[in-house]
C-alpha cells in the first residue's frame, strides 16, 4: 500500500528479480486524472479481489537527461521515454530527472567497462550526501543502486559517474492505494496543495505502517505523534477499509499508553498527546467504536500523565522546528513552547471527552459516560487555570489555544491575536509545516476563513514552487527569492516529509466543509464549504465514509451560492453557509427545491458537533439532503474565483547589499565599535553594549566557527550565533564576514563531476529577533565569496543569526559592530 518506484529497463528485458509483483489487478477506467496531481497513478483503480496490503512496482522513464559537462553524455535525450542509449564519457556524469519525486531505486544496464563506476540518487539536482556508492552488478549488464535493505529512497534525480566510457540504456517505476477522496477549487494553488499533500502521505504509506520520511537518513521509522498529519491526510484522501486498517496498525505500533510500552519519541510530551488525537481522527473517519474503546484506556493514561504537570514545568522537549519554539529539542523549553503544549493538551482532552459522549461509544465502552464527565471536567479546569495565568500568547501558542473548543480564547481575543500575530507574511509560516498545520487550523476554527485560505497559499502554495511533488520538512517563503524548483534548499530538509501534509485534511474538512457529526458519518454529516467571494468562487470535495462517499460541489456566482451535497442513504446532511463573505457579500436567505428554508444556529441544526464554536458563530445552517441555494447581497466589486493572498512581507530590519569589494581589508571599514575574529584565538574586542556573542545550543568556543563543522551544523540546522545587546545605539549595524575555504574542504559530497552552482560554497543567512524568534530581515543567499563578502544588518536589538548551509559547511569567519 505504498508507492515503490523503480528506475530500470523494459520488463521483458530485465533479468532482475524485483521484491514486489509488477502492477496488476487494475480496473478499466475512463476517469480523467485530476490536472493538478503529481501522482502518475492518481486515476488508477484496483479490483476488489486484489490484496491491497501488498505492494506493487511499475515502470516510468526519465523526463529529462543531460551530461556534466554537456559533451560528456552523447545521446542523453534518447533516454527520455527510453528511446535509445546514451554514451557517457569516463570522468563525466549523467544526470536523469524523473519529473517528480518517487519512492524508488535506480537500476540501469550498461555496455562497457563498469569498474570504478559510482551511482547516486537525490531529491534535488545534486547528489544527496551518503547516497553515492558503487551499484550492485547483476547478470546481463544490469546494475542496481542499493542504498539500504529496503531499496527505496526519495528519488527524483539519479546520477551515474563512470571512470571509463560506457553506454547506458533506459529506466522505469511502482505504487498503489485508491484515491477515495478528492478536492477541487477555482483556485489552482489550493487544489494543487491538496494533491501534493495526499501524494506525500501516499509515498510514505507502507504495508504495515506510515513512514516518517521518504529519504532514508536514519530516522525513517514509525514515530509516535509525528505521523498525526500524515494519517489525517491519508484518511482524507484514501479513506477505505484498507487505509483504516493501516491507520489502526500504525496506532498499535506507536502506542505508549499501554503498561510497559515504549515507542519511538514517546518521551517528547507532545507526541503521545498527538497520538491520542490520531486515535480520535481514526474513530471520526471509520466509526469503529470497538477499536476506540480498546485504545481509550491508553489515551487516558497519556492524558493523565500530561495533565499532572499542567502549567507547571512539563518536560515538553520538542514542539517542532522553529526558533519561536526553541527550534527542536529544547530540554528546558521556553514559556512559548510550554504554552503551546498547554493549548494542545486542552484541545486533546476536550476532543477525547466529546467522543466519549456518543451513544455508540457508550455501547462499546461501559465506562464511557463516567470518562466523558471526568475529561470534560479536566478540560474545563485546565481552561480556567490557563486563562487565570494570563498567558502571553505568541503565534504558535495562540494557534494551539484557538483550536481548543473550551473557550481558551474568546471571539474578541481571537480577533486581536489574529490581527497582531497571524497576518504578517514574514512571520506567519512556522519554519516547520508540521506547526503551520496548527496555525492553519486555528484560523479556520476561529472563523477567519479568508485568512486561512491566504495562509494555505502562502505556506503550502509557496512550497509547491520548490518541492518535487511532495512537501518539505522545513520551509520559509523567503526561499522563493533565491531558489528554483529542483534546487538544493537551506539545511537540506527532507523534500518528501509527510508531516507537512496537514493541508489536505484541512482543505477537506474546512475548505470543502466535509465533517462527520457522528463517528464514521453514522447518521449525520456537515457540509459547510468555505467560500471567499461570490463572483466565480468554487470548491468541491469528497471523503469516504463506511456507508459510502460524502461529497459536495459548490459555487458562488452573481450573489447566488449553490451547494450540492450527497451522502449515503440514511445520513442526514446539514449545510452550513457563511453569513458574510470576504468580498462583502451578506447572506439574505436560503432555499431548498425553490422553497425558503429556515436558517438555524449550530446547536439547533445539530452542526455544533462538527464545527468549532468560534467558526460556527459566523454560519447559518440548513437541514437538507440535496441542493441548497443561498442568496447573498453583494457589492459591485465582488472578488473573482481566486482565494485571498497575503500582502508582501515587511521587515523590522534592513540588510545592506553584499560587500565583496573590501575583502580582508576590514580595519577602517568594519568593526569600528568592536569585533570577533572566529578563526583566531583571542582576536576579540566586543563593544560595551554587546553583552555576549554565543553559539546557540553549543559550547561558546568562538574559535571553532571558522572550522568545517558540517556534522554539528546539520544537527542545529546551521551555525547559530546569538548576539545579546544592552543599550545598543539605534544606528547599530552588525556585519558577518564570509570567506571561501579551499575547495577540497567545502565538498558537500565525495569528489564527483557535478559542480556546485557557482562552483563554491554557499549559505543562507536568517536573522531573527533574539527575544521573540521572529524573522526581522529578508533571508539572503551568500555565494561567490572566494575573496570575502560582508553581510550587514541594521538592527539595534538582540539578534539570532542562523547561517544555513547550501553547499559546503555553515561557516562564518568574523562578526563586526559599527554605529557610526
Amino acid at each position: 500500500m505504498v508507492l515503490y518506484y523503480l528506475l530500470a529497463a523494459a520488463a521483458a528485458a530485465a533479468p532482475l528479480t524485483e521484491p514486489f509483483a509488477w502492477l496488476n489487478g487494475l480496473l478499466p477506467t475512463t476517469t480523467a486524472p485530476p490536472p493538478h496531481s503529481p501522482d502518475p497513478l492518481v486515476a488508477t483503480r484496483w479490483a476488489s479481489s486484489v490484496n491491497s496490503s501488498l505492494l506493487q512496482v511499475y515502470a516510468s522513464p526519465p523526463v529529462e537527461a543531460w551530461g556534466v559537462p554537456a559533451t560528456g553524455a552523447h545521446g542523453a535525450a534518447s533516454l527520455v521515454g527510453n528511446n535509445g542509449s546514451c554514451a557517457v564519457s569516463g570522468g563525466a556524469a549523467l544526470v536523469v530527472d524523473f519529473g517528480v519525486e518517487r519512492a524508488g531505486w535506480f537500476e540501469f544496464r550498461l555496455a562497457g567497462d563498469a569498474s570504478g563506476l559510482l551511482a547516486a540518487i537525490s531529491e534535488y539536482d545534486y547528489p544527496w550526501t551518503g547516497k553515492t556508492m558503487a551499484p550492485v552488478a547483476y547478470d546481463g549488464g544490469w546494475y542496481r543502486l542499493e542504498t539500504n535493505g529496503e531499496l527505496y529512497e526519495g528519488a527524483r534525480y539519479a546520477f551515474l559517474f563512470p571512470k571509463s566510457d560506457v553506454d547506458v540504456v533506459e529506466a522505469r517505476v511502482v505504487a498503489r492505494v485508491n484515491y477515495t477522496g478528492a478536492f477541487r477549487s477555482s483556485d489552482a494553488t489550493l487544489e494543487k496543495s491538496w494533491y501534493a499533500a495526499a501524494y506525500g502521505a501516499r509515498l510514505n504509506m507502507n504495508a504495515d505502517d506510515f513512514g516518517s520520511i521518504l529519504m532514508d537518513r536514519g530516522d525513517r521509522v514509525s514515530i509516535q505523534g509525528d505521523g498525526h498529519p500524515t494519517m489525517a491526510a491519508a484518511l482524507a484522501a484514501f479513506g477505505a477499509p484498507a487505509t483504516w486498517d493501516l491507520v489502526k496498525l500504525m496506532l498499535n505500533k506507536t502506542d505508549s499508553g499501554c503498561a510497559g510500552c515504549r515507542v519511538v519519541d514517546d518521551s517528547l510530551m507532545s507526541y503521545p498527546v498527538l497520538w491520542t488525537m490520531s486515535v480520535n481522527d481514526y474513530y471520526w473517519a471509520s466509526g469503529d467504536a470497538e477499536t476506540f474503546a480498546r485504545f481509550a484506556p491508553d489515551v487516558a493514561t497519556i492524558l493523565d500523565k500530561a495533565l499532572a504537570t499542567f502549567l507547571a514545568t512539563p518536560p515538553v522537549e520538542f514542539m517542532g522546528w522553529d526558533d519561536r519554539l526553541d527550534n527542536g529539542f529544547c530540554g528546558e523549553c521556553t514559556g512559548e513552547t510550554r504554552l503551546a503544549f498547554s493549548g494542545l493538551l486542552v484541545r486533546a482532552v476536550s476532543d477525547f471527552a466529546q467522543l466519549l459522549g456518543f451513544p455508540k461509544t457508550r455501547d462499546a465502552l461501559p465506562a464511557a459516560a463516567e470518562l466523558a464527565r471526568r475529561y470534560s471536567r479536566a478540560a474545563e479546569n485546565a481552561t480556567r487555570a490557563l486563562r487565570a495565568s494570563e498567558p502571553a500568547y505568541g503565534l504558535h501558542s495562540a494557534a494551539y489555544a484557538m483550536t481548543a473548543r473550551t473557550g481558551l480564547v474568546t471571539a474578541g481575543e481571537a480577533e486581536a491575536l489574529v490581527s497582531s500575530l497571524f497576518r504578517d507574511a514574514a512571520a506567519a509560516c512556522s519554519w516547520s509545516p508540521f506547526n503551520s498545520f496548527w496555525i492553519l487550523q486555528a484560523l479556520g476554527d476561529g472563523g477567519f476563513g479568508d485568512d486561512a485560505l491566504a495562509y494555505a497559499k502562502l505556506c503550502w502554495g509557496g512550497m509547491l514552487e520548490l518541492a518535487n511533488g511532495c512537501f518539505l520538512e522545513l520551509f520559509s517563503p523567503e526561499w522563493l527569492r533565491f531558489s528554483d524548483a529542483g534546487d538544493k534548499l537551506p539545511t537540506k530538509p527532507s523534500e518528501c516529509h509527510p508531516w507537512s501534509s496537514g493541508v489536505a485534511p484541512w482543505l477537506t474538512k474546512v475548505a470543502a466543509g466535509l465533517s462527520p457529526l457522528d463517528p464514521g458519518y453514522g447518521a449525520r454529516a456537515l457540509v459547510a464549504p468555505l467560500f471567499w467571494g461570490c463572483a466565480g468562487a468554487a470548491v468541491a470535495g469528497a471523503v469516504a465514509a463506511p456507508a459510502g462517499d460524502v461529497a459536495v460541489d459548490a459555487t458562488c456566482v452573481g450573489g447566488v451560492a449553490t451547494v450540492a451535497a450527497s451522502a449515503p442513504r440514511g445520513v442526514a446532511v446539514v449545510v452550513g453557509l457563511r453569513k458574510t463573505l470576504g468580498d462583502g457579500c451578506v447572506l439574505t436567505g436560503a432555499f431548498v427545491d425553490h422553497e425558503a428554508a429556515p436558517l438555524l444556529d449550530a446547536e439547533t441544526s445539530g452542526a455544533a458537533a462538527g464545527m468549532h464554536p468560534l467558526n460556527a458563530a459566523g454560519h447559518a445552517f440548513v437541514r437538507a439532503n440535496g441542493t441548497v441555494a443561498a442568496a447573498y447581497d453583494c457589492p459591485s466589486d465582488a472578488s473573482d474565483g481566486t482565494a485571498p493572498t497575503y500582502a508582501p512581507p515587511t521587515y523590522a530590519a534592513a540588510v545592506a547589499p553584499l560587500d565583496r569589494a573590501t575583502g580582508g581589508r576590514w580595519p577602517g571599514a568594519y568593526g569600528g565599535d568592536g569585533y570577533a575574529l572566529f578563526g583566531i584565538d583571542g582576536a576579540e574586542r566586543l563593544p560595551s553594549y554587546v553583552s555576549n556573542v554565543t553559539a546557540y545550543k553549543r559550547e561558546p568556543k568562538r574559535t571553532t566557527y571558522a572550522a568545517n563543522e558540517t556534522a554539528a551544523a546539520a544537527r542545529l540546522c546551521g551555525t547559530v550565533l546569538d548576539v545579546s545587546l544592552d543599550g545598543a545605539p539605534a544606528s547599530l549595524r552588525v556585519a558577518l564576514y564570509f570567506v571561501d575555504a579551499p575547495a577540497s574542504d567545502d565538498r558537500d559530497d565525495s569528489p564527483l563531476p557535478v559542480p556546485t552552482p557557482g562552483g563554491g560554497a554557499a549559505s543562507v543567512v536568517r536573522a531573527l529577533d533574539l527575544a521573540t524568534g521572529s524573522l526581522v530581515a529578508p533571508e539572503e543567499k551568500i555565494a561567490d565569496f572566494a575573496g570575502g563578502a560582508y553581510w550587514t544588518l541594521a538592527y539595534a536589538k538582540g539578534v539570532r543569526l542562523r547561517i544555513m548551509p547550501l553547499y559546503g559547511s555553515a561557516r562564518v569567519s568574523a562578526i563586526f559592530f559599527d554605529s557610526s
